[in-house]
């Protein structure tokens, strides 16, 4: 690679997962996998979580801006609830 690149200031890309949450053909889907995934009946988390994220989806965009903390859980429980009905939950 030109030592341009290999010595360029690092950068992050934020994908605009407030802008897919609220698509129409996006959003709902995605909710409904996040509240019906089997990683609930495990219980390794509280399911008063899963109850507070769905709200604060739904009132997206608004609760983005008072408190960003939650779409990151939400997104991260979002692929691993993915990732445990694939795997774990399927084998049984």
């Amino acid at each position: 690679l030109p030592q341009s690149i290999v010595m360029r200031r690092r950068a992050t890309y934020e994908p605009p997962i407030v802008d897919w949450l609220q698509e129409p053909s996006f959003g709902p889907p995605v909710l409904e996998q996040f509240a019906s995934t089997s990683l609930w009946d495990a219980r390794f988390l509280r399911r008063a979580l899963r109850d507070e994220l769905i709200k604060l989806v739904r009132k997206l965009p608004d609760s983005y801006y008072t408190e960003r903390q939650w779409l990151e859980e939400f997104w991260v429980i979002l692929t691993l609830g993915s990732w445990y009905d694939r795997y774990i939950a399927r084998v049984r």
